[in-house]
């Protein structure tokens, strides 16, 4: 059994006191926010929204569940208006769930939104004259300012 000089005693001491100080402060409840954003004001909000029947890792980065559409609720408020934005790729044409929309992301002034979306090749939509659906991911840009999707590569 090998023992501790009095030096190598305190340094390890000391170690872990530092552990504990460390667990106790990750543990304290100083903070009494519940985590909640308080929006005032009439700002509109977009969020994907998804099937909750996917039993993959969403963060896998290539699940896909047909359901998936971008919405812009006009503001933040259960009962406001929403719009689907995206229903036109991830939609057929009598109205069936066959696309998906995820991981939007906004601006740092609000106008626009880049998001990913997944759309089957056989949609007939076009951008510019150019076919909108590959069949794969793809990042898409939302412009809030003209209200149009950009996107596809």
């Amino acid at each position: 059994m090998r023992t501790l000089t009095h030096k190598q005693g305190r340094i390890a001491a000391f170690g872990m006191a530092a552990v504990a100080a460390a667990v106790l402060a990750g543990c304290s409840g100083g903070s009494t926010s519940d985590g909640a954003v308080t929006v005032e004001g009439n700002v509109p909000i977009v969020y994907a929204k998804r099937s909750t029947a996917m039993t993959i890792n969403p963060t896998n980065g290539s699940p896909f569940a047909p359901g998936g559409d971008l919405i812009l609720r006009e503001k933040a408020s259960p009962s406001a208006p929403e719009h689907n934005l995206t229903a036109q790729f991830t939609r057929d044409a009598q109205g069936v769930a066959n696309g998906d929309a995820s991981d939007p992301e906004v601006s740092y002034d609000g106008k626009k939104i880049v998001f990913t979306m997944k759309c089957p090749a056989t949609n007939p939509a076009t951008i510019d004259g150019a076919p909108a659906c590959t069949g794969r991911w793809n990042i898409w840009e939302y412009d809030m300012s003209t209200g149009g999707l950009t996107g596809g590569s």
